[in-house]
């Protein structure tokens, strides 16, 4: 028998718990208040937080006992239950409607605005749930769950520095909370901090050892962070009680191929597709791994499946087109590359243009492939092959050679590197001329930390093409791998003279300088930059940089600044270095504005911290004071050994400092 002791709550104050989002409290409270005070109004707002919960018996229960004793804010209580109902059933627009419709109601509850931002969520109509979720922080700024969602909201459109701060927040109001802890640790996750992602799923798994998704996501982080026998221990645990639970099973299945054992990864997802037969990206894995097994005819199968459902997973296409190039099948190559050069996704349509490309050069077509190696640039990158007469090389080139070199350049994309390395080095000795496949064997060996190896080939092919600049410069980033400063600045000086307009290798040298804090001569490169490719917002970028982080010549590096947006189109990073500028010139309140644009644009996640240290400074310094010393808080926790966080410590010890 529970024993009630004590003063309890009173009801404007389980209210205002309610208006926090903070269901169980309400639901204790409300408890006790009853057991005293049996005729207390509570049951409108325990159904709204028994509707919450999901508990939805309970909240229609409740509901009816407001209902039947006219309590205040029965429409409120109505609009929750009746909308949370409708969420479950999967009727997602009649519950929107219903939540919309109680964001009309006077005085205005948060309430219905964070329901509408989870349901808007549910939709993947990721910016009107972040719109609803502020809505819901304006109305009141304690509320967990409004914060919480609104992290979810940001996390989903790709903006994970901007989430961070919202589960903080939501963290620090509802500790009992998992949801903004897992939250936090995806964003961690896709940041790269896989340390800090493992130890927030860890702490969520001491308070729920048994949430299946937490132990899902630590396994899929273990993995990442190279803990491949952990991460697949985790993963068991949770197929054991979820046998088709998506993340576990590709978290085994790769850990399986992170050992170089495709068979089991290929058998693990076998058993996966069984139960979720829908899931092409499976279907696709499962013919990549039975290809990197050597096991083609197989293979095919699963990508023809991935390929017929309604997502289709269009790297398939691809995966199909390297199986039939083996057979010399040229026509059904055709088709199959056809196929993904309508992709959606530009890097498959450039992955496949690279094969088309390996076909035109199996068939002799030296002017097509060139033209098409054009197109394929992003997916084989700094690689100038229209500086070469590609008769010269692959005259003699046997098409088991080509074929060998497409199926490398798949594995390889793929990060499957064994069977990537093995493919590649079969290319070379059925053709000993195959640039392609040696300037592609040595990224793979390299990737594999085999420099020595890697140095080899290259000199190979520095020997059969003598004048082939990005050979050279392939040795230079092999070098840097191996932090072997001296000879990677020889080796990219070396590209730049064989190629004057081989951008890649002075950026290379541009950078070098800035480390070794030579900055006259960095400057000297990226001006040289600027000339040899004018219509390059790079070079205009990393000047405004340099010119900025030195204080000098500000009108200058604004002109660069502005001039690189202007060339960059969607690009976060130039934005941010347009902001930037103008922080170092005081123009403030254009520098925030600037950052907030850069965070509204695409931006590479490794960057994403550093703008949003610039957006806090911009806010110290425009006095929105309170906002710039939480998101100072957040980033030093998520991202401590940024560049900026020295500043940032300095803000803060200033902002705690004033009364």
């Amino acid at each position: 028998m529970a024993i009630h002791s004590g003063l309890a709550a009173s009801r404007d104050e389980i209210a205002q718990d309610l208006r926090r989002a903070l269901f169980p409290k309400v639901i204790q409270d409300s408890d006790t208040l009853l057991a005293q005070t049996p005729s207390a109004p509570v049951h409108g707002l325990r159904a709204s937080a028994y509707a919450g919960l999901q508990l939805l018996d309970q909240a229609t229960n409740s509901l009816g006992r407001a209902t039947a004793a006219r309590e205040p804010d029965v429409a409120l209580h109505t609009a929750v239950v009746r909308a949370q109902l409708a969420r479950s059933a999967g009727l997602l627009d009649e519950a929107a409607r219903t939540c919309q419709e109680a964001t009309r109601l006077r005085p205005p509850h948060p309430l219905p605005w964070v329901l509408l931002a989870l349901i808007r969520y549910d939709q993947g109509q990721f910016a009107a749930a972040q719109s609803n979720a502020v809505e819901a922080v304006k109305l009141e700024s304690s509320s967990s769950l409004a914060h919480t969602a609104l992290g979810m909201a940001l996390q989903a459109q790709g903006r994970p520095a901007e989430a961070f701060p919202a589960y903080a927040r939501a963290r620090a109001l509802d500790p009992a909370d998992l949801r903004p802890r897992l939250g936090a640790g995806e964003v961690l996750a896709t940041l790269g901090n896989h340390a800090e992602a493992i130890k927030a799923y860890r702490e969520v798994l001491e308070l729920r050892s048994d949430l299946t998704s937490a132990r899902a996501l630590l396994a899929d982080s273990l993995l990442a962070g190279g803990q491949s026998a952990e991460a697949m221990s985790e993963a068991r645990s949770v197929l054991a009680v979820e046998p088709g639970h998506t993340r576990a099973a590709l978290v085994m299945a790769r850990a399986h191929a992170a050992r170089n054992d495709f068979r089991a990864a290929a058998t693990q997802l076998d058993a996966y597709l069984e139960r979720r037969p829908e899931d092409s990206q499976a279907a696709y894995l499962t013919g990549l791994y039975l290809l990197a097994d050597g096991d083609d005819p197989r293979a095919l199968k699963p990508f023809t499946y991935a390929l017929s459902g309604r997502n289709k997973a269009l790297a398939a296409a691809i995966g199909s087109a390297v199986v039939h190039q083996k057979n010399d099948d040229r026509v059904r190559v055709r088709e199959f590359l056809e196929q993904a050069v309508a992709a959606n996704d530009p890097s498959i349509r450039e992955h496949a243009e690279f094969h088309r490309a390996l076909l035109h050069l199996a068939g002799k077509e030296w002017d097509a492939a060139r033209a098409t190696f054009g197109r394929a640039a992003g997916f084989f990158p700094n690689a100038r092959m229209e500086t070469l007469d590609l008769s010269q090389f692959f005259s003699g080139t046997p098409a088991e050679s080509l074929a060998l070199t497409g199926r490398g350049a798949l594995l390889l994309r793929e990060g499957l590197l064994e069977p990537s390395v093995k493919a590649l080095r079969t290319a070379v000795e059925k053709g000993r001329s195959n640039v392609i496949a040696l300037l592609l064997l040595s990224n793979a060996l390299a990737r594999k930390a085999d420099f020595d190896e890697a140095l080899r080939v290259l000199a190979d092919l520095r020997r059969l093409a003598p004048g082939y600049a990005p050979a050279a410069f392939a040795e230079g980033e092999v070098h840097t791998s191996r932090k072997a400063e001296a000879e990677a600045r020889a080796a990219y000086a070396k590209a730049a003279e064989l190629d004057s307009q081989f951008a890649p290798a002075f950026i290379r040298l541009a950078t070098l300088h800035m480390t070794s804090g030579d900055l006259a001569a960095a400057e000297g490169v990226y001006r040289h930059l600027m000339n040899i490719a004018p219509n390059s917002p790079l070079a205009f970028n990393e000047l405004a940089v340099l010119l900025a982080d030195q204080g000098r010549d500000l009108n200058a590096a604004l002109g660069f600044a502005r001039k690189a947006v202007e060339l960059g189109g969607r690009n976060g990073a130039f934005q941010d270095t347009l902001g930037w500028v103008q922080y170092k010139r005081g123009e403030f309140a254009e520098a925030l504005r600037s950052f907030q644009t850069a965070l509204a644009l695409p931006l590479d996640p490794r960057f994403v911290p550093a703008v949003r240290y610039h957006l806090a400074f911009a806010k110290h310094k425009t006095g929105s004071q309170a906002e710039a010393r939480q998101e100072l808080e957040a980033l030093l926790k998520l991202a401590p050994n940024a560049a900026e966080a020295a500043e940032a410590q300095a803000i803060l010890q200033t902002l705690q400092a004033r009364p």
